[in-house]
């Protein structure tokens, strides 16, 4: 009974394994198709309405301490630009506890702006690749809901 369970363990691992070294095989014969790591992809979500642009997103940051600030300025290299900058500022020995896990940080920025305008993301003045996912623009009041 046993040599039959260590039969199929050993033909299951044996598949995994040849699948992987096929898969680096062909990574090696065609370096430039390697798949690009969406990790440091920030993605934003963008709505507009009447010359007002409202971006809003995460950031991943190392640990739970930290605090950050969100500002939309000018770009000054770039015409009819913008920069949503974030700037971190680690707490780490501020506060009294701190989980060392990487932890999510959202923002919100609004700011009125012609509707063609491009922008980009600083953290840190470190320029992020961004994804954004154009909504409809919603109140940020919330709905209100009458009910008899």
């Amino acid at each position: 009974m046993y040599k039959w369970i260590f039969l199929i363990v050993l033909i299951i691992s044996g598949g995994i394994l040849w699948l992987l070294y096929t898969n680096i095989d062909k990574l090696e014969k065609t370096p430039g198709e390697v798949p690009v790591s969406s990790a440091n992809i920030v993605r934003i979500t963008h709505s507009f309405k009447d010359e007002v642009h409202r971006f809003t997103g995460e950031i991943k940051l190392p640990h739970s301490c930290y605090a950050i600030k969100t500002e939309i300025v000018p770009d000054s290299t770039k015409e009819n630009a913008l920069v949503i900058s974030i700037t971190s500022t680690d707490r780490m020995l501020a506060q009294s506890i701190c989980m060392n896990l990487p932890t999510r940080y959202p923002f919100e920025v609004i700011t009125e702006a012609p509707e063609d305008v491009n922008y980009e993301l600083r953290v840190d003045g470190k320029i992020l690749s961004i994804r954004v996912t154009e909504v409809d623009w919603a109140s940020a009041e919330g709905t209100l809901l009458q009910s008899l």
